[in-house]
């Protein structure tokens, strides 16, 4: 018992003093009520009742640290002997509290001419109103254990959907700049004008991405400036053989988004529709916000060679935003992808006032 005393704060020590206390103050202003209309003196219920406190604390502490960890534990062996031995100790404790403690008290206030000694020595009831105490006493740790147990799995699936947030975040980093070096390694190859403007509008897209977003949710204004750039950043590698549209509605200026969401459904709509195709390409873009609920819609034109198919499995921009989706918006959003002979939609509706992370969190 020490041992548990030293190695917890002194706040949990005295949590755990004025929660006994408040019990055994309860249990000797009950027992004394109780006992009061069979002896009739307050005083005389009351002693008996501060004389049993001990013996009844004493085996309620051994139930309570001594069998119930074996039986949490599920070392239900260990647990069933020891039960058999605490029970037996705490009848013959019974017997031999009642025989030299008990009934000589009693029998000098209360009980003068005792007939029957060896019957008061060995009733039973005393030893049922002590498990009694013990089982309540054991029902209230294991409540307590119970709801304890159940927050502690509440926050580690909390923690657990922080960091699986954390990694999902840090994917999108290396797939953009992987992404972009590349066309970057293109365009200096050929020497193009282009790899000037290119690393210029790529550091603006870094300074965002590194001082910007470094916070749980960011402006959906500033999200879809960061497409915008995006988007410019890839039509210098298409140039005239890509057409791009984008109609943005009215945004409001104070709604809150989690950051980098919709940029890998952009990434795919180049990496996967206009990178595959030889021709003319297009790609377009609306966007739009009505009572919160932002509707996101991505259409990019295919090859008739492309099989649909492969742009749900290549790639970790589409599960990285469902599995995003579902942790941050879960049963909050709407995303549809289909596609056609020549074209690939992509929809995305979301409530953005739902978000059921508590994001503060992940920083």
């Amino acid at each position: 018992m020490m041992q548990w005393f030293e190695s917890v704060p002194k706040t949990e020590v005295r949590d755990w003093l004025g929660r006994h206390s408040l019990f055994w103050l309860f249990y000797v202003v009950f027992f004394t009520l109780v006992t009061l209309p069979y002896n009739g003196s307050f005083a005389n219920c009351l002693i008996v009742a501060l004389l049993w406190l001990p013996f009844n604390a004493l085996f309620t502490y051994l139930l309570l640290y001594g069998l119930l960890p074996r039986l949490l534990l599920e070392q239900y062996g260990w647990f069933l002997w020891g039960l058999i031995a605490y029970l037996l100790l705490a009848l013959g404790g019974n017997f031999l509290f009642r025989a030299f403690i008990l009934i000589p008290y009693q029998s000098g206030i209360w009980l003068p001419s005792h007939n029957d000694t060896r019957n008061e020595i060995f009733a039973v009831g005393s030893f049922l109103g002590t498990q009694a105490i013990v089982g309540i006493a054991a029902g209230i740790k294991l409540l307590r254990h119970s709801y304890r147990l159940e927050q502690a799995n509440q926050q580690l699936a909390h923690e657990t959907q922080l960091v699986e947030l954390q990694v999902l975040k840090a994917q999108i980093h290396p797939h953009f700049l992987f992404n972009t070096l590349n066309n970057l390694y293109l365009l200096t190859l050929k020497q193009s004008v282009q790899a000037s403007d290119i690393v210029l509008r790529l550091s603006g897209l870094l300074h965002y991405m590194l001082y910007e977003c470094n916070r749980p949710s960011v402006a959906l204004e500033q999200e879809i400036s960061y497409i915008k750039s995006y988007i410019e950043l890839e039509k210098l590698r298409y140039g005239n053989r890509l057409s791009v549209t984008i109609i943005i509605n009215k945004v409001a200026d104070n709604q809150l988004i989690a950051p980098f969401l919709l940029i890998p459904l952009v990434e795919n709509a180049f990496k996967h529709g206009s990178s595959q195709q030889t021709g003319r390409a297009y790609i377009e873009l609306t966007v739009s916000l009505v009572n919160n609920q932002l509707a996101f819609r991505l259409e990019n034109s295919l090859d008739k060679l492309f099989v649909p198919n492969v742009y749900n499995t290549v790639g970790i921009g589409l599960a990285n935003v469902r599995k995003r989706l579902q942790l941050i918006y879960p049963n909050a959003h709407e995303l549809l992808v289909h596609s056609e002979s020549e074209r690939f939609v992509v929809e995305l509706n979301i409530d953005l006032n739902r978000m059921s992370v508590d994001l503060q969190a992940i920083h």
